[in-house]
């Protein structure tokens, strides 16, 4: 045999080996087919697709024989459509993202998978990409039904295709708030499932109401599209934030995720700036409610989020000197960076208060906000300094957390029960006491005005003096932390 008929044969059997080039799971992400693979198969997908097409169906020929053109199109048909278009974009996709990652954690099957090159990144990122695409797969069924409502009365296509795609951004961000809420303990997940069930329904309301009234959101026109704007940034920093929660829960140590989540309130505060330019102020009043409700909810995940500083996160930020060095204190994984990084933003926050306050005149309620911020941030991170204390605290250092909140609260709303005070005076002016100087209580207290201080002056004091234990706490439980940074940072340093 020649060389050249050896040589055809082994290049032969090597082109038999290759996968086709145009077949798709060679084009598309690895995670993505794996999923999609697997999701197709599953019980629940083929048994709700099944359900869908039968329900919808039955209800469409019962349509047929029994309705007319009356209610402008508002029938059953149209009902049962609508309610079936939610289940399907709003809750399917999120209920099997609940048990996405969880058993991948708790059987430990992670290890595998970041064992074939593949990142956190990715690994999540397929998982979410999947949901969706079985989403739009669900959503593709649908069409037909849509326009067969054509024949039951007066349908606007352009307004159900925005109703649709708004719901299909809420259930995305959703799907990826239940990736991140699959590596929660199950009580929690259930907490967050009760959540849904209360907050879905507003959903259905409202694209019930879109769909019946014939808007797409803010009348059309230029309104219309910057309220859609506004909805698509918020729900992509959203997204985002909540890929990033999902890829911590089995991301590298030497991984840092912590920048990234801490630049969401800016990014959620950033359009307030171009509204209040522009001289849309209820806009941009709303816009920075959202990003104060950001600000909260980061702060308390980054405050319970319980990691030590290693050198790699140290390298490009902490390794130099000046600006970059401070960002990269406030970039850094654990309570300690995220206390700091929280004063920054809410000194920030006071800075513009106080400027609109020098600009429109000082009052009483720029003082009040001022207040409210200062106390904000201790009753914030007290919590976390009284969970610190406490050594073997660090796994269940989050239920802790909110546990200590939860009781401060209801030490401020039972101390603002006045018939009480006739029953136990003495228990009540302890409990008064405690919300009126305790970092927590005092915020609450502040913030809710549930009971009218006797004094002005004592009230001030207690304040001030619980939110310099914070400080003072903070400072001290967090020395170890700080001198770890600074060893890193100098054995860092390049040699000369």
């Amino acid at each position: 045999m020649s060389n050249e008929t050896i040589g055809s044969a082994k290049a032969t059997a090597q082109t038999a080996w290759e996968p086709p080039q145009f077949d798709f799971p060679t084009w598309l992400p690895p995670m993505l087919v794996k999923e999609l693979r697997q999701g197709l198969r599953t019980k629940g997908f083929v048994g709700g697709l099944i359900a869908v097409q039968a329900v919808l169906a039955l209800v469409f020929i019962f349509s047929f024989a029994t309705e007319t053109v009356t209610n402008g199109g508002k029938g059953p048909s149209e009902i049962f459509f609508w309610l079936i278009t939610g289940c399907v974009l709003l809750v399917a996709a999120p209920v099997r993202a609940l048990s996405a990652l969880g058993p991948e954690i708790e059987q430990r099957t992670m290890d595998l998978l970041l064992l074939t090159r593949l990142d956190a990144w990715r690994i999540v990122w397929g998982k979410w990409v999947s949901l969706q695409a079985q989403t739009l797969l669900l959503l593709a069924t649908l069409l037909p039904y849509l326009v067969v409502r054509y024949f039951f009365g007066s349908v606007d296509l352009v307004n159900d295709f925005a109703v649709m795609a708004g719901m299909l951004v809420g259930g995305s961000v959703l799907s990826a708030l239940g990736l991140w809420a699959s590596g929660l303990p199950r009580a929690l997940r259930l907490l967050i499932v009760v959540a849904m069930v209360f907050i879905l329904p507003s959903v259905f309301g409202a694209g019930f109401a879109r769909s019946f009234g014939g808007a797409t959101g803010g009348g059309g026109g230029w309104n219309g599209l910057l309220l859609w704007s506004l909805g698509l940034w918020n729900a992509a920093v959203g997204l985002l934030y909540m890929l990033i929660l999902a890829v911590r829960w089995f991301a590298p140590p030497a991984e840092n995720h912590a920048a990234l989540p801490r630049l969401v309130p800016p990014a959620l505060a950033l359009p307030a700036v171009f509204l209040a330019a522009a001289g849309r102020l209820d806009l941009a009043v709303a816009q920075l409610a959202i990003a104060s409700g950001g600000l909260v909810f980061v702060a308390a995940v980054e405050l319970v989020t319980v990691r030590e500083p290693m050198a790699i996160h140290l390298r490009g930020w902490l390794a130099g000197g000046g600006w970059r060095g401070a960002l990269g204190l406030l970039a850094l994984p654990g309570w300690p960076s995220a206390a700091v990084w929280l004063a920054v933003n809410l000194g920030i926050a006071g800075a513009g208060w106080a400027i609109v306050g020098a600009v429109l005149g000082p009052d009483a309620q720029t003082a009040r906000v001022l207040g409210c911020l200062a106390l904000g941030w201790a009753g914030m991170v007290f919590p976390i300094v009284l969970v610190s204390l406490i050594p073997s605290a660090a796994k269940t250092a989050g239920p802790l957390y909110f546990l200590v909140h939860v009781l401060l609260g209801a030490v401020v709303v039972i101390a603002g029960i006045e018939p009480l005070s006739v029953v136990a005076p003495g228990f009540m002016q302890m409990l008064d006491w405690i919300s009126h100087s305790v970092p927590t209580a005092s915020f609450w207290h502040a913030a809710l005005e549930f009971k009218k201080p006797s004094t002005l002056p004592g009230l001030i004091i207690g304040q001030t003096a619980g939110l310099l234990l914070t400080a003072g706490l903070a400072y001290w439980v967090s020395r170890p932390y700080w001198e770890r940074v600074r060893w890193l940072r100098e054995a860092s340093k390049p040699k000369a």
